[in-house]
């Protein structure tokens, strides 16, 4: 299954990745070509420098598609982490307002309770000022 590169800045890491595969290729063409002019293609040799050439290539290829899905899988694994501090950021600015709203909550408990506490003293003073009378 294909996979299309998800922004500019992978599809630009493939485009290294692709350039330094074709380098390595170039160079082992290159040492093939050496090879087999030092076996000779008459002697046999150059079946042997075939399959030697094919095996490598598949090789190459099969790092290839390892070391692009390993890139792929960096760039999710870093594409989620942002995610999640993100997330945890929005989370650490909602505890700070529910830590702000608690303490308007105790404020206002806080007024209520002086409230009650005037007005138990002033019926206490009223009680007291109707025992009198």
């Amino acid at each position: 299954k294909r996979q299309e590169p998800e922004s500019e800045g992978e599809v630009e890491k493939l485009r290294k990745v692709i350039g330094i595969l074709e380098t390595r290729l170039q160079w082992q063409e290159e040492a093939i070509e050496l090879q087999e002019k030092v076996l000779g293609e008459g002697s046999g040799g150059g079946k042997v420098i075939a399959a030697w050439r094919h095996k490598v290539l598949q090789m190459l290829m099969g790092q290839a598609m390892e070391d692009i899905a390993e890139e792929r899988e960096v760039l999710h694994l870093q594409s989620r982490v942002g995610e999640l501090e993100g997330a945890l950021a929005s989370s650490q600015n909602e505890v700070q307002l529910l830590k702000c709203r608690v303490g308007d909550v105790q404020g206002a408990v806080k007024m209520k309770d002086h409230v009650i506490e005037s007005m138990e003293s002033e019926v206490h003073r009223l009680h007291r000022a109707e025992e009198r009378c």
